[in-house]
């Protein structure tokens, strides 16, 4: 397997990097803190893991998506992760991206995009078909001058 997305935690305690692979393996890897483990491996996903966020306020979670069709959260203190998004249609994510610390924006294979509010008890909050193929990257850009 190689990795296929990357993502460096914005903390300024430590630095984080979490990587995920075409096989569903999520490592992450504590950089320059000699006190944890240097490499953690954890299999949250069945296949290629295809986007990794971190979380802009909550200084403990990642957001991974996988085109196995599911959208999961990395708690990094109790090191679990947790479903947010499962499509039993088969329709995997491709990308996700914050609009707000608690609003999730992701893309799928089959042209959905959809938004997730970790507020709402229902996931996810909205979906639509925007276009008939898939939708490779999504960004929103949340603040206007």
């Amino acid at each position: 397997s190689r990795v296929y997305s990357v993502n460096i935690h914005p903390r300024k305690d430590r630095i984080l990097v979490g990587a995920g692979d075409t096989k569903g393996f999520f490592g992450l890897m504590y950089v320059d803190d000699e006190s944890r483990p240097s490499l953690l491996r954890m299999e949250p996903h069945s296949r290629t893991i295809t986007a990794i966020r971190s979380n802009p306020v909550e200084n403990d979670q990642m957001y991974t998506t996988s085109h196995d069709c599911t959208l999961r959260r990395l708690d990094l203190t109790r090191q679990e992760f947790v479903t947010i998004r499962e499509d039993e249609e088969g329709d995997g994510s491709t990308d996700i991206n914050f609009v707000e610390p608690r609003v999730l924006v992701y893309c799928t294979s089959r042209g959905y995009v959809g938004v997730v509010d970790m507020r709402a008890k229902k996931h996810p909050s909205w979906e639509k078909q925007l276009h008939k193929k898939k939708i490779g990257s999504v960004s929103v850009c949340s603040k206007t001058n």
